[in-house]
């Protein structure tokens, strides 16, 4: 069989059409289109197809284009005066449009092309390299005014670059939390209750209130920068230890270096990581699974609750993991106080949800709603009356009892997957038409908020 870097040495005409890559032959005009080479007829063809001239033709444009504009000359030769393009004339209309200046340069061949003076247009590197002269005297401004309403203010500043050499020596304070406070309190005597280190209380006392916690307290975050840590708390631990040696002056780089190079404290440290990110997926996953906005799932959500609140009420017996076994026996700690703090946490959660959920006025509507979910009703009272939270189930017309009795004798199978309650119900529009649309008003009730 013939090979294509033999084919193409056939005729001129496949060199300047052809290349080959890896042992096959391409088209360099039509965006690297692959070719049969064992076709010789099929490689004609293509030459004289129509696809094919037009892209030669185009390539050959602009080739001359090119070689025009490396004879015109080039803008950034063109001498630039300040006063020549205003401020307000470039930067402006971009950020009224929300255009980026990028943009400019895409209809220039056009331009170039099809106008008289299409040259003249500026790309994207001119004006860039206005709004930058111009930028630099806005930003001057800005600053001498926001140093001069600074001036003898008290201020809170978080980074999140710890180990940025520009701010080391930012001094930070955070703005003042009661709550804050009432937490470590509570941490302190949680230990001391159940006889965890008591000599360490007043080393963690002394640091309570330069804890890093954000302003802003999203339980779902933390969370997931919790599950972050657990990941790579060895490589947390070792590049904190090492920075400290680099940057001595850092006193937050101090503080996390003396818990990672002390066992005890890194231990307990160590220990609490491993216990949330093993048990709070659960948490998370269900609060990801109530902001879900482009499905129905309203008629789900009473279902989900039951499974936390199990999950919640199951971890009051918590039994420590296997992986948290290994690591009392391995640092010869017996592993009853923090059991029983780990109990605690899962009847305080399991307490939290219920005082929030038992008593939330939307609880009795979403109860009702399951019964729009086919399967819930297999299993469940087939009579309307239950469910007469819905406005229309109260005094049920006859053509609803009609189509309800209908629905609730349907013989149907459905997988362990989630069941799309919208394509469902959509399904149902001939057969059911009143049942349905008052489905598909119901199972789309928004869930985000609750």
């Amino acid at each position: 069989m013939i090979l294509a870097t033999e084919r193409i040495l056939e005729n001129q005409e496949y060199e300047k059409n052809f290349y080959v890559d890896n042992e096959k032959l391409f088209c360099d005009f039509c965006q690297g289109t692959a070719l049969d080479h064992t076709k010789k007829n099929a490689l004609d063809k293509h030459l004289k197809s129509k696809k094919h001239v037009n892209n030669v033709e185009k390539k050959r444009k602009n080739n001359e284009r090119e070689l025009m504009l490396r004879k015109s000359p080039k803008q950034e030769d063109i001498p630039f005066k300040k006063e020549d393009i205003p401020f307000e004339k470039t930067n402006i209309p971009f950020e009224k449009a929300d255009t980026p200046f990028e943009k400019v340069d895409k209809p220039k061949n056009f331009f170039q092309e099809y106008c008289a003076n299409g040259d003249a247009i500026a790309n994207s590197s001119l004006l860039q390299e206005i709004q930058g002269k111009c930028l630099s005297v806005a930003f001057n401004m800005e600053n001498s005014w926001v140093q001069e309403w600074l001036r003898n203010k008290r201020i809170s500043i978080i980074v999140d670059e710890t180990t940025d050499y520009y701010v080391l020596s930012i001094e930070t304070s955070f703005i003042e939390c009661p709550a804050l406070e009432g937490r470590w309190n509570n941490l302190l005597n949680s230990l001391n209750f159940h006889n965890i280190d008591p000599n360490y209380n007043q080393n963690y006392n002394q640091y309570y209130g330069n804890l890093v916690l954000p302003l802003n307290h999203d339980l779902i975050s933390w969370f997931k920068f919790i599950f972050w840590i657990d990941h790579h708390i060895s490589q947390l631990r070792t590049f904190y230890i090492e920075e400290e040696m680099i940057n001595p002056e850092s006193k937050a780089i101090q503080e996390l270096a003396t818990v990672f190079k002390d066992p005890t404290k890194f231990f307990i440290f160590e220990t609490f990581i491993m216990f949330v990110a093993s048990n709070a997926k659960c948490i998370v996953d269900g609060y990801e699974y109530f902001k879900i906005k482009n499905k129905p799932i309203a008629p789900f959500v009473i279902r989900c609750l039951a499974y936390l609140e199990a999950t919640l009420q199951l971890g009051s017996t918590y039994s420590v993991s296997d992986e948290l076994k290994v690591k009392f026996i391995e640092n010869n700690v017996e592993p009853k106080p923090y059991t029983k703090m780990f109990h605690e946490a899962f009847q305080i959660a399991s307490n939290t949800l219920k005082g929030q959920i038992d008593n939330h006025l939307a609880l009795p509507m979403f109860n009702a709603v399951q019964c729009f979910d086919p399967r819930f009703i297999r299993t469940h009272c087939y009579n309307i009356n239950s469910y007469s939270e819905i406005e229309e189930f109260k005094n049920p017309e006859n053509n609803i009892l009609e189509e309800w009795e209908v629905y609730c004798s349907l013989e149907e199978e459905f997988g362990n997957d989630e069941l799309d309650l919208d394509n469902y119900w959509k399904n149902k529009t001939e057969m059911l038409p009143n049942l349905s649309r008052l489905a598909l008003d119901y199972i789309w009730l928004p869930v985000s908020g609750l």
